[in-house]
């Protein structure tokens, strides 16, 4: 089923997202207020992020260490 926009018109996205996610809720619990433009756009890049995500996920990272920052820092700020 597809999110439903203010006037009751079905929402549709350039792509299909990996994880449903209904934008306009999103937008309506954030208090924005978004037109069918910005609601394609915004649909399209977070797709985009959603499968970046799916990638990384996906890298072989057995045996690697979590990390916080790539070079090794000690009282960086000291």
């Amino acid at each position: 089923m597809l999110p439903r926009g203010r006037q009751g018109h079905a929402v549709r996205y350039h792509r299909v997202m990996p994880v449903e996610i209904d934008i306009v809720k999103v937008a309506q619990l954030a208090r924005i207020a978004l037109t069918a433009d910005e609601l394609d756009m915004y649909s399209a890049q977070l797709a985009d992020i959603l499968e970046h995500a799916e990638r990384v996920q996906a890298l072989p990272t057995e045996g690697v260490e979590p990390t916080s920052h790539p070079l090794p820092m000690v009282n960086a700020f000291r």
